[in-house]
């Protein structure tokens, strides 16, 4: 998977393009309606990195694809709480806001 790939090109230690590029495969899966696969790779994201607001978003909106609104609001949230003025997941959000 991309993340094991990832560690074992960079030995291990983490390295600022790895979160990204998991971020782009969970937005691929998801694309491709994939959408454990894309769950999977956001959570490895988080994992490397728990301060990824796009990570966050990704999730939310792979969980609104799987029209689970619960989780999606919820990983909004965590992504609002660490940055509360990030673009995409207010858009987003605005979405669950509207009636």
């Amino acid at each position: 998977d991309a993340h094991g790939k990832a560690l074992q090109i960079t030995g291990g230690h983490t390295s600022d393009w790895v979160v990204p590029a998991l971020n782009g495969a969970g937005e691929a899966a998801r694309e491709h309606g994939k959408h454990q696969a894309s769950i999977d790779y956001y959570q490895q994201a988080l994992e490397m990195d728990p301060y990824s607001a796009d990570s966050y978003v990704g999730l939310a909106l792979t969980y609104s694809a799987q029209q689970d609104t619960s989780n999606a609001i919820s990983a909004l949230q965590q992504a609002l709480a660490i940055d509360p003025q990030h673009p995409r997941a207010r858009l987003v959000q605005s979405r669950y806001d509207s009636p």
